[in-house]
């Protein structure tokens, strides 16, 4: 067998192994592993160079109602911040194995591995529902907390604990931890910043509530412009290559000024070429020109990225309505109106 293909192998078998002994997969019997749906097993990269198994359930997404939430935001954050808070951030581990399957509904997370069966009995990554169901277990689970007055801000796996003072915010700690113990949720302390601070970065933000303000962490600045510059050194992207990159701007653009607005000009580039049925699958191979150049050169700014953003809610707001058809185009501000005509280029 062939170097690289033996390594994945082993790196399947010990996780198998690894989950088996979490109990977070069980041996389906003989008798029963010919019944159920089965997904495919595999590994994707990880980000330090190892591999992540991950169980392949998009078909089984297909038949899965979807069910809209609400998951925490950085501008939901950048509300709730104030003056001289102090934080620290905790990371859960093994965060969805805390929650259980029903067993009549675990023959449908089924997979296969060496001629044997086995199915999860833990909510799995990777399935359309997981998010939300996870989401809503641990605002059970804190409920209790944020009726004491704790304040927790939970996406998914990653919270964020917030205190007027160092003394409250070390109190809390102790109640939350305490908390999570007794409910059987373990704290990932290797990935957990738990000293309290004024500065912490959280969801690809820096928050700094000495100087209120807020940033792009520098490994999402990092990660933006390294896709950015790439883009210059061939000639052919796929489009799953942009999806991320939209993703990752849309991630930080409440920490940046106007970071939705520099959004526009790749989507406008990219919504005149990709057709709508392609989105999905991302397999459509896109031809780079100045005009995609130009739409990427903001990013390339370190300036803009360091910049960041105020803290807390928007005290001030001001009103601007415009209009255009095919002919020109029309504004109004405070009362001040502005408008022109569209040139034969634009």
């Amino acid at each position: 067998m062939p170097q690289e293909p033996l390594k994945e192998f082993h790196v399947l078998r010990a996780e198998v192994t690894s989950l088996l002994r979490k109990g977070a997969i069980e041996i389906v019997s003989p008798s029963e592993s010919n019944s159920g749906f089965y997904s495919r097993y595999f590994l994707v990269p990880k980000k330090d160079g190892g591999l992540r198994p991950i169980l392949d359930l998009r078909l089984l997404n297909l038949s899965l109602m979807r069910r809209k939430f609400k998951m925490l935001t950085l501008k939901q954050i950048l509300a709730q911040v104030c003056p001289g808070d102090w934080f620290f951030s905790l990371d859960l581990k093994d965060a969805y194995f805390h929650i259980q399957i029903a067993p009549h509904h675990r023959q449908f997370l089924r997979f296969a591995f060496e001629g044997v069966a086995y199915q999860y009995t833990v909510l799995p990554f990777g399935l359309s529902l997981a998010p939300r169901t996870f989401t809503k277990c641990m605002n059970a689970a804190l409920s209790p907390l944020r009726q004491m007055g704790i304040q927790v801000l939970n996406y998914l796996d990653d919270w964020l604990i917030l205190a007027q003072s160092r003394a409250e915010l070390e109190h809390h700690r102790s109640v939350l931890l305490s908390h999570l113990e007794c409910l059987g949720l373990r704290v990932n302390f290797a990935k957990s910043s738990l000293l309290p601070s004024q500065r912490i970065t959280f969801l690809g933000a820096v928050f700094d509530s000495v100087r209120m303000t807020a940033v792009v962490s520098p490994e999402s600045t990092l990660a933006i412009q390294q896709l950015a510059a790439s883009v210059r050194n061939r000639a052919y992207f796929p489009l799953k290559f942009f999806q991320r990159m939209l993703g990752l701007m849309a991630s930080t653009s409440p920490v940046l000024q106007l970071g939705l607005l520099r959004m526009r000009p790749l989507q406008y580039w990219l919504k005149f070429r990709v057709p709508p049925h392609t989105w999905r699958h991302g397999r459509l191979r896109l031809r780079v020109n100045q005009a995609c150049l130009a739409a990427l050169k903001p990013w390339m700014n370190p300036v803009w990225f360091s910049q960041g953003v105020p803290l807390q809610a928007v005290s001030r707001r001001t009103v601007l309505s415009t209009d255009a058809s095919n002919t020109g185009w029309g504004a109004l501000c405070e009362g001040r109106p502005a408008f022109g005509s569209w040139s034969h280029e634009e």
